[in-house]
């Protein structure tokens, strides 16, 4: 894997995190 393919993997996943956390705030309250 190149530093490039994990930066872009790692950003995806924190852009998919922070929607979820954003639009699943009603069912989900664990934090």
């Amino acid at each position: 894997m190149n530093t490039m393919e994990v930066l872009t993997l790692l950003l995806v996943v924190f852009a998919t995190l922070s929607y979820i956390d954003r639009h699943g705030d009603d069912n989900n309250k664990k934090k």
